[in-house]
């Protein structure tokens, strides 16, 4: 049995053993901490660089691309210890987060809340449900569009996860994850709204003209407020904008939110300036949005100039402070590599700096782009050398990413036209085929050297029909997709595709057959 095959019948084997327990019969705690081990690994909990983490079990890991196969075990699972709020939970996670069914959803959570009142997560849960339905609400249609009806339940929904949200925070006040959720869901309610207004509107007319941002406003001010009794950390404040605070200084939200981002960039400096004049500790958060906001302003030029390129150098200065700082934040690395690839446009030089930060921060982020640039050197140079250091950092990259940051494991990055590396976002997903938009996108050459429909093949990469050239160098790729479909009869032919990476290594994604001229 290969192993797609056996990971295509996973659902059915451990739907077979849930039946095998009963909830009613002698042995019922150690079956039930069994299932839980088969289902969320190690009580859903590993540790990671960013604290400790939920993490699903290697079973279910297995079934990422399989929604329905996941979704099979968690109901089986939740009808047969109906009395055990985590597995009600669990089920609920996956029908608000995958099959977006947020009203059986709430039906679970309160059931499991009901058995369990006391626990912090399942009235969190609750409210990410809430969160989530606001997040396809407000992108589902533009405010000036909407109905009095469905304006005043997307308010209701913010209402209602910050209802739920405050009662995780009070049965656990050390859970951080419950002010940010709050004040994130806050922020996206608020930008929702900022769009009735012009691009060029002064904040304080906002304010003052919005009931509904006015009351936003306050409710973060009031969740920030409440963390600080609670963590030592600094929260930022400008002592005479009450109504006007927020993640430490809200004219930067509200400013950032319209556009005017030099603005924001004016804010973060003299904040970094007064902080230092006085001798205090860094303000990192400060710091990152600097940094970020002097990519994005950079970014908006059409053609880079001198001030884009002072831009992109003064927030890789500020990011690689911050590394070196905090390494273990793989934020700042991501940032830091997308402005270090507008700077220089020399491989070998990003490939030099990143390698010096790995060395830092020994990071998944670092070892998943190092393994991206020495692809991407590798294909534009013909260097087996660089696909020889491509391998090195790709089996750093998969086996750190197994351990650390599993749940990350997701279509990342893209080689975008002349070989440049391009964010995921960049790349849009056609809503009705759920296929990416790929056109215009750097395309390989390469041809079929092993396939086992309809899930594993692998392709070796070419130039100009020259088999060796790269080493036999070779890429993994689905046969069957949206589109077109291989088979064992196809093995040896000449194609074409574009890259995609992910942590664990890149894949071939819109393999087409190759044209030949005659």
């Amino acid at each position: 049995m290969t192993e797609e095959v056996w990971k295509s019948q996973l659902p059915d084997y451990a739907i077979s053993i849930i039946s095998h327990f009963s909830p009613n019969e002698p042995g019922s705690d150690w079956e039930q901490a069994f299932l839980e081990r088969l289902i969320t690994g190690d009580f859903g909990k590993i540790h990671t660089r960013a604290g400790v983490q939920h993490q699903a079990s290697a079973l279910m890991f297995d079934l990422s691309d399989s929604k329905t196969g996941r979704g099979r075990i968690l109901e089986a699972i939740s009808q047969r210890f109906p009395d055990q709020p985590h597995f009600l939970a669990q089920y609920a996670r996956f029908l608000y987060d995958d099959e977006v069914n947020y009203s059986k959803a709430r039906q679970l959570l309160e059931a499991a809340i009901s058995l369990a009142p006391n626990d912090s997560l399942l009235y969190h849960m609750m409210g990410t449900s809430y969160r989530r339905e606001l997040h396809d609400l407000v992108y589902s249609s533009t405010p000036a569009q909407r109905s009095a009806d469905l304006d005043n339940y997307i308010k209701k929904t913010v209402d209602r996860a910050g209802e739920y949200f405050e009662k995780s925070r009070k049965l656990q006040r050390d859970n951080e994850y419950a002010y940010i959720s709050h004040v994130e869901c806050l922020i996206e309610a608020i930008d929702d709204v900022l769009r009735l207004f012009p691009k060029n509107t002064p904040r304080a007319q906002i304010i003052q003209t919005n009931h509904d941002i006015r009351r936003w406003l306050n409710e973060i001010n009031d969740v920030l407020s409440e963390a600080e009794s609670v963590f030592p950390k600094p929260w930022l404040k400008r002592e005479n904008e009450d109504e006007a605070r927020c993640i430490g200084d809200l004219p930067l939200l509200v400013d950032s939110r319209r556009g005017d981002i030099s603005k924001v960039i004016e804010i973060c400096q003299n904040l970094l300036d007064v902080n230092k004049q006085r001798g205090k500790t860094t303000l990192p958060d400060v710091s990152f949005l600097l940094a970020n906001s002097l990519y994005t302003r950079a970014s908006s030029i059409q053609k880079d100039d001198i001030k884009s390129q002072r831009d992109f150098k003064r927030s890789c200065e500020i990011l690689e402070d911050l590394i070196h700082e905090h390494p273990g934040e793989p934020r700042y690395l991501t940032l830091w590599f997308r402005c270090a690839r507008r700077i220089s446009q020399s491989n070998r030089l990003v490939i030099q700096r990143l390698e010096t930060l790995y060395s830092l921060t020994h990071g998944l982020d670092a070892a998943f782009y190092l393994m991206c640039m020495h692809f991407i050197r590798g294909l534009s140079e013909g260097s087996i050398e660089a696909f020889r250091e491509y391998r090195k950092y790709r089996d750093i990259s998969s086996k750190l990413a197994e351990t650390s940051l599993a749940g990350r494991l997701f279509f990342r990055e893209w080689i975008g036209p002349n070989n440049s590396l391009i964010p995921a976002s960049l790349v849009p997903r056609n809503e009705s085929t759920g296929e990416f938009d790929v056109s215009g996108l750097y395309r390989v050459e390469g041809r079929i050297e092993e396939i086992d429909p309809p899930r594993h093949g692998r392709l070796s990469i070419q130039r100009y029909g020259e088999q060796n050239i790269y080493g036999q160098q070779d890429i993994r790729f689905s046969p069957w997709r949206r589109g077109h479909k291989f088979y064992r009869s196809n093995k040896g032919d000449l194609v074409t595709f574009v890259v995609v990476f992910t942590y664990e290594e890149p894949e071939a994604y819109a393999v087409s057959p190759q044209v030949i001229d005659k």
